[in-house]
């Protein structure tokens, strides 16, 4: 009878181990899968209305704390908008001037926030530009990560717990709202003033 139930002791933990392997795999290969990028755009908005216009009502910008920094006449003002529904983490935003070879940044701003972007509502974003005078061609730019879902969010979640050894923050709540990761760019059109 002692040897009966070694057995199924031996099988169970058995079982309970390639199960584990199982998953832990499954977990791995998804989520190397590139995540798409995020149907974003970044418009410039004129002062006072005047320039290609505003692409939602005045009522449904959220407003940037930027725009008391910048001398109204060293500022360029845009509105980023979303097709869809999205959760992003901006880590800068900023303008780059062209050079003979590349883009190189004239102005950067760390921001680190998260944004949640809705269709119809827009976020207002003020950068500093170069000066009229100069007539440098520049564009405006944001880096921000997208939000982790799915088996990427999973396996960071797993191996948080496996860190802290603990599950008691399985829905991530207690880590800021939602996880991102990537780093990617957008970029308004190229001016030349």
């Amino acid at each position: 009878m002692h040897t009966q139930s070694r057995r199924t002791w031996i099988a169970s933990r058995s079982v309970a181990v390639i199960g584990m392997a199982v998953v832990a795999t499954v977990l791995w290969s998804c989520g190397n899968e590139p995540q798409t990028k995020e149907p974003l755009s970044l418009d410039r908005q004129g002062i006072g209305g005047a320039g290609k216009g505003f692409t939602v009502p005045a009522t449904n910008v959220i407003p940037d704390f930027f725009r008391i920094k910048y001398d109204p006449a060293k500022r360029a003002e845009f509105h980023v908008t979303s097709s869809q529904p999205v959760a992003i983490f901006v880590v800068t935003t900023g303008v780059q001037i062209r050079t003979d070879s590349e883009w190189e940044p004239f102005s950067e701003e760390t921001r680190h926030e998260i944004w949640r972007l809705k269709p119809g509502t827009a976020r207002e974003i003020f950068v500093g530009r170069p000066q009229k005078e100069v007539k440098e061609t520049w564009r405006a730019y944001v880096r921000y990560g997208t939000e982790m879902k799915g088996p990427p969010l999973w396996k960071a979640q797993l191996r948080e717990a496996w860190l802290m050894r603990s599950f008691t923050n399985w829905t991530g709540k207690a880590w800021g709202g939602g996880r991102f990761n990537g780093r990617h760019e957008f970029y308004s059109e190229e001016f030349q003033e």
